[in-house]
């Protein structure tokens, strides 16, 4: 078996990383660049090329000939997040930049919420909205204490902001200009849930995927 030196050998590695790099388009289009923000900073993953023709003439300005904003967020609440000293905790679980647009919301309770002491199981419930206090804007109140279940696959389990009886163009736009907070709310009918540094919670669980759409 023969051996390439190493000189060859790191040639052929640099050609290959040159040609993956290299951005292709279709037949008679310019290349299509593609870049990828690494996992660790989050962002988009952004593909620059039309599928609309650019209209072209005196006064227009093409802002963005096109791009792919979308993308699905999931994240799991445990029950050591809710460690307020008082029978509302609110807890954000993600924040949407400005000219956002929510076209998805889903939970699992794959965990009941219970209370280890001071509250009571029974009267625990969670809402979903994008206000810090009483907003359900996403989940209607639910239990959180009863069993395990989804939250969103029927309209009634959702909010007006993204039911179907209050759907806008299949989303909800939060705020064009400014970034908003994502909260989940926990709420105890009795006894405070934690102490403001633990939580007086035994257990719980709920992950959440959101779909969002981030205009450019």
């Amino acid at each position: 078996m023969r051996r390439l030196p190493l000189a060859a050998l790191l040639a052929c590695v640099l050609a290959a990383v040159v040609v993956a790099q290299t951005p292709t388009g279709s037949p008679g289009q310019s290349p299509v660049p593609v870049y990828v923000t690494p996992l660790a900073g989050g962002g988009p993953v952004i593909n620059q090329a039309a599928l609309l023709t650019p209209a072209s003439g005196t006064g227009i300005t093409i802002n963005s000939a096109g791009s792919v904003r979308t993308q699905t967020y999931e994240v799991t609440i445990a029950s050591t997040a809710f460690v307020c000293a008082a029978v509302t905790c609110d807890v954000t679980i993600a924040t949407a930049p400005a000219k956002t647009v929510i076209s998805y919301v889903l939970g699992s309770l794959t965990t009941v919420f219970a209370c280890a002491s001071t509250c009571t199981s029974s009267t625990l419930s969670l809402t979903l909205g994008d206000v810090v206090g009483t907003d359900s804007g996403f989940f209607t109140s639910f239990d959180a204490d009863a069993a395990t279940m989804l939250i969103g696959d029927s309209d009634a389990e959702l909010g007006t902001k993204i039911n179907r009886g209050n759907a806008v163009m299949g989303g909800y736009l939060g705020n064009m200009v400014a970034p908003h907070p994502l909260v989940l709310r926990l709420t105890s009918g009795t006894g405070n849930l934690g102490d403001g540094v633990t939580t007086f919670l035994s257990t719980g669980s709920l992950t959440v995927w959101i779909t969002a759409t981030v205009l450019p």
